[in-house]
């Protein structure tokens, strides 16, 4: 899916919204900025980009690609490898946002207590889906892990 940029502080930002009935993430489609803006999902107050509703959910674009050269978005959920007690392990993944920049969640890993800043040097990074539409991959994760 093509997104649409949103110019920032003379700085490009990708986003998507993810847009639902407000109950079931079933029933939502993802969407390029573009669009949402048209439809008036989501809106400028002053220089910040909200959401019109609770039914719009604003996914940034974290500025790096998978392996595949797809852009990574915040609330994708990322394959990577992890060095974990001194060997590489397969690892499935939610993209963040805290203290201001992007990260993985580890809540989700056996290890699952802390999060990591999302940088390019991550290894095998693949998106396999997102948070909203493809929320069985965490809970297959957990699973595995235990």
């Amino acid at each position: 899916m093509r997104s649409a940029w949103v110019v920032l502080n003379q700085k490009v930002m990708n986003i998507r919204v993810f847009f639902y009935d407000g109950v079931d993430y079933s029933t939502g489609e993802m969407l390029s900025a573009s669009v949402a803006f048209s439809e008036s999902y989501i809106e400028f107050i002053g220089y910040e980009l909200l959401p019109t509703d609770e039914c719009s959910i604003i996914m940034r674009g974290t500025g790096l690609k998978d392996k595949n050269g797809l852009e990574i978005y915040e609330g994708d959920i990322l394959s990577c490898k992890v060095f974990i007690d001194g060997k590489w392990e397969d690892s499935i993944e939610p993209v963040i946002f805290k203290e201001g920049c992007f990260g993985l969640d580890w809540s989700f890993s056996k290890d699952g207590s802390y999060w990591e800043i999302l940088t390019k040097e991550i290894e095998g990074k693949k998106i396999l889906g997102n948070i909203y539409e493809n929320s069985e991959l965490l809970e297959r994760s957990v699973k595995a892990d235990a």
